[in-house]
Order: structure tokens, then C-alpha cells, then sequence
């Protein structure tokens, strides 16, 4: 049975992914800090349908804490063939506005994070794949979420320079969602706005994050690649106000 480590596992796109993976025949370690009660809810419940779940804890924010989650993953089973980075921190703010400690915290979480996971996930005996979450607004401007942004431009430039190094035997590649979850506090008002704004003129669904998944673990000849799961929002280039 292979095994894949799944950060920010608790809750929203991570949830749905380790639920996938579970429902695809993998042992998945649930990642969770704050949402530990979910996670281990999480657990409990792909345990009860026959599946192979634990959870594992770690404050991102935190190098030592980092560098344990993969130790505490390798405790439990002899091998861990796929990372999925999904957790980040995302709060409001703008160029204006950030201080040093907000553009910190959030390159801690979102980037600097997943690099020392990465290397301690190559640096197990064998090969296998790293999927990270990016944004889809990667290519664009969130000037809302300012210091998130920088962040996430910060992933994205590891996410390739990591699929040079780790390369031949660790594949890294990266998912860009669009709108395909509200933000925390906000529902359908959100969405049909937004829609407007997506080429395809739809919100997308976690079966289509999932199956996008599918295919980066699955091509090996895949590496250094993000896809956009975004009905083709990233294409118009327009800055977000």
C-alpha cells in the first residue's frame, strides 16, 4: 500500500484530497495544527469506511516542528511515496498596509514550509511525487491579499527550482486552483460574482482538483509543471482590485 502525507488535511481543498487518496487505496497521514479536531474527526471517519488514516501535527510557522512531520509520518509506516502541500495561512492586507511580521508569517507557512518538507521527503530512500497548491492568481495580482501573494509567487519559484534539484528521482509539480471554494466567511454571493470574471463561466469542484491529482501522480514524465484548475481565469491577466 503506498503512502501520501497530506498537509492541511482538516479542512477545505486538503480534506477533499486525502479523502481521495484514501478512497484510492492509500494510507494517508492527515496533517492538521489548529484544526486538529477535525483532523482527527477525519481520520475516524475513512477508518470507519475501511480505510488506513492517522494524523500527524506540526505548527508550520515553526522550522523544528517542520522538520518533524515527515519523522512522525515514517513512525508509523516504512514508506511515504507522495507529499501533497495543501495548507496555508491567508489573511487580508495590502502593499500598503503589511508589516514585516504579516509578509513573514506568511512566506513561513507558505513556502518556506513545503521546501523543508520537501527536502525531508527526498530524503528517504526512494523516489516519488510532491504536489503543491498554488493560485491561481500566481500569474496575476491579489492586491487584497498582498503579502499571501508574495507567498505564494515565493512557492511557486521552489516548486520549480525543487523539481530541478529533487529530479531524477522525486517528481515536483503544482495545482493552481481557481474558484473553487469561497473564501472563509463568504457563500454564493461570492461565487456568482467571481464567475463572471472565469472564461468557462462556472465554479469548479473538488473532483476536479482530485482528478488533476490523479494525473500529476500518476505521469512520470511530468515534472516542474502547474496546472490551473481555474476555467481558464489565469488567461485574462487582469489585476484584482
Amino acid at each position: 500500500m503506498r503512502t501520501a502525507l497530506v498537509t492541511g488535511a482538516a479542512r477545505r481543498i486538503g480534506r477533499a484530497v486525502a479523502t481521495h487518496l484514501a478512497n484510492s487505496g492509500f494510507e494517508v497521514a492527515v496533517h492538521c495544527h489548529r484544526s486538529v479536531a477535525e483532523g482527527e474527526a477525519l481520520v475516524g471517519s475513512l477508518q470507519e469506511a475501511g480505510h488506513s488514516a492517522f494524523a500527524v501535527t506540526g505548527d508550520l510557522s515553526d522550522e523544528h516542528a517542520c522538520q518533524n512531520i515527515v519523522a512522525q509520518v515514517l513512525t508509523r509506516t516504512k514508506h511515504l511515496d507522495v507529499l501533497v502541500q495543501s495548507a496555508s495561512t491567508f489573511t487580508e492586507d495590502s502593499v500598503m498596509s503589511f508589516s514585516y511580521a504579516d509578509l513573514e508569517g506568511h512566506i513561513k507557512v507558505n513556502a518556506f514550509a513545503p521546501l523543508i518538507l520537501a527536502r525531508a521527503f527526498a530524503g528517504r530512500l526512494h523516489g516519488g511525487s510532491i504536489i503543491h497548491f498554488l493560485d491561481s492568481r500566481v500569474v496575476d495580482y491579489d492586491a487584497q491579499h498582498a503579502s499571501y501573494h508574495l507567498s505564494k509567487r515565493v512557492f511557486d519559484a521552489v516548486t520549480r527550482m525543487l523539481a530541478v534539484e529533487l529530479a531524477p528521482d522525486v517528481r515536483v509539480n503544482a495545482i493552481a486552483p481557481g474558484l473553487i471554494l469561497p473564501p472563509k466567511g463568504l457563500g454564493n454571493a461570492y461565487v456568482e460574482m467571481r464567475k463572471q470574471e472565469v472564461p468557462l463561466k462556472r465554479q469548479g469542484t473538488l473532483d476536479e482538483i482530485c482528478l488533476a491529482v490523479d494525473f500529476l501522480m500518476a505521469n512520470g514524465f511530468v515534472t516542474g509543471q502547474t496546472i490551473f484548475v481555474d476555467g481558464g481565469r489565469h488567461l485574462k491577466g487582469a489585476f484584482y482590485g
